[in-house]
């Protein structure tokens, strides 16, 4: 399976920045944090998997802001775990404020206000469609604006930045079976049962067999 990619690399580091920005812009406000100057070398590749989609982010600093004219002009609002394998950053969403350090998931939703100020990220994401889960919306609408800096939810961020990993690998066929292993893996990490615990031990070994 191969990704979208958008990067800035192969421009002028004049335009990286607006070109970044522009990308963003119809979903939420990008302002870098370091204002020398214009370069901005990032690049971010998109894996859809239907109802789930993963990213791959690396970029510098910035501030991103989603305001409620955000919301309205592009009404999304899945859920995404973000997994921060270096950088962290500080979150104001769903009437919270939490500093989200490296290697630990948070858990957030595109259909809320938020304002994110984060460092240079290397970053993945699932952006999970409401439709795509019902089983498990209750608790990802109860934990919204969670750090899951918890044994679970570190073996969360451990399955995401493997998942990641093996996606050139997946096919079309793939995905309702994948679908199924992250909701279970994150039902798991957001709340701990011994069923979904057992569930999220099993589908670990599938990919640390």
């Amino acid at each position: 399976m191969r990704p979208d990619i958008f990067a800035t690399h192969s421009l002028s580091s004049r335009d990286q920045l607006d070109a970044w920005r522009e990308w963003y812009s119809s979903v939420f406000e990008v302002t870098p944090k370091d204002r020398a100057g214009d370069a901005f070398a990032g690049e971010i590749r998109l894996w859809n998997l239907g109802g789930l989609a993963i990213t791959r982010t690396i970029a510098p600093s910035v501030h991103i802001l989603r305001t409620k004219g955000h919301i309205r002009r592009e009404p999304i609002d899945h859920w995404i775990i973000s997994y921060c394998a270096r950088g962290a950053h500080l979150a104001k969403t769903a009437g919270t404020e939490v500093e989200v350090p490296a290697k630990t998931p948070y858990l957030w939703s595109l259909g809320q206000e938020f304002l994110h100020e984060r460092t240079h990220i290397d970053r993945v994401q699932f952006l999970v469609a409401r439709d795509a889960f019902p089983e498990i919306r209750p608790l990802l609408d109860a934990a919204c604006g969670s750090v899951l800096d918890t044994p679970l939810g570190h073996l969360l961020g451990d399955y995401m930045m493997a998942l990641e990993r093996r996606l050139p690998a997946v096919t079309e066929t793939d995905f309702p079976h994948i679908t199924k292993a992250v909701g279970a893996m994150v039902a798991a990490a957001v709340e701990p049962s011994a069923a979904r615990i057992e569930v999220s031990r099993w589908t670990r070994r599938q990919i640390y067999p």
